[in-house]
């Protein structure tokens, strides 16, 4: 019997943890696009929330991302494998630029991205009030390490509904809890 636990602790022991895995950390080797760039109002970035459609890389994030703002910091999360980005922003000769990281929640993918929204691309309408009805988000982005080599555009699709907006949102669960399957 002694013999019969002792084989059952050392398969749980084997079988019962995740291989020992680590998530590279990309950084960005050279100058942030965001040097001398003036922060975004609120009313400036509340015209960018909504929904976008990912017209040009959407086999690696999917077809259509959410973005939203909280506090200085732009997220985009999308359906694919939990994808996420976490973006700084900031606007400088009627232009907004945007960098940070993007990451899968499921997988140990993880990279850098930029993204620029030209004047003619709707940042005039953000940052001046002009009507414009197209905000693309035209970028690059790498995989892994820092080479933003691929590129990715979002193209402004909707607003969220006024059902999301006038109500407030609670995010009761959430993947970054820091669990192992997270890799976090």
């Amino acid at each position: 019997m002694k013999k019969l636990l002792a084989l059952f602790f050392i398969i749980t022991q084997f079988f019962g943890c995740n291989p020992d895995s680590s998530v590279v950390d990309p950084k960005f080797t050279d100058q942030s696009i965001l040097i001398g760039t003036n922060i975004l109002s609120e009313s400036q970035k509340n015209k960018m929330e909504g929904i976008y459609i990912v017209t040009i890389g959407k086999e690696k994030f999917g077809g259509n991302v959410v973005l939203k703002w909280n506090k200085n910091s732009l997220s985009i999360f999308g359906v694919k494998l939990g994808t996420n980005f976490v973006l700084n922003a900031g606007t400088k000769n009627n232009e907004i630029f945007l960098e940070g990281k993007w990451r899968y929640a499921q997988s140990l993918d993880i990279g850098l991205v930029r993204f620029t929204i030209s004047e003619e691309n709707g940042a005039n309408s953000i940052l001046n009030d002009s009507i414009n009805s197209v905000i693309r988000m035209i970028g690059n982005y790498s995989e892994n390490d820092e080479n933003l080599d691929k590129e990715i555009t979002l193209e402004f699709s909707r607003k969220f509904s006024s059902k999301t907006t006038e109500k407030p949102f609670y995010i009761l669960a959430h993947r970054g809890g820091g669990r192992n399957s997270d890799n976090l």
